[in-house]
């Protein structure tokens, strides 16, 4: 699988259902420097979305890729 942003690198997604919890973790590897804000909401707007329906989000680096990892409640 292929990130749009991310350029022609491979991307790991994982859906689980844990308990009561949906997690859904997105990892491509970092090939780049990571850039300054952007001008869009994207993962502000993950995070935004997330909050409202009761879950938790982390976006960023981590141990050498990309991370987009959300938790969601299913009750």
């Amino acid at each position: 699988m292929c990130c749009g942003h991310a350029g022609a690198v491979p991307a790991h997604v994982r859906v689980q259902v844990t308990g009561d919890t949906l997690v859904l973790a997105i990892r491509n590897p970092l090939t780049s420097p990571i850039p300054g804000p952007g001008r869009g909401s994207g993962l502000r707007g993950i995070r935004e979305r997330t909050a409202l329906l009761g879950g938790r989000a982390r976006t960023g680096p981590d141990e050498g890729d990309w991370q987009v990892h959300v938790e969601l409640p299913l009750s």
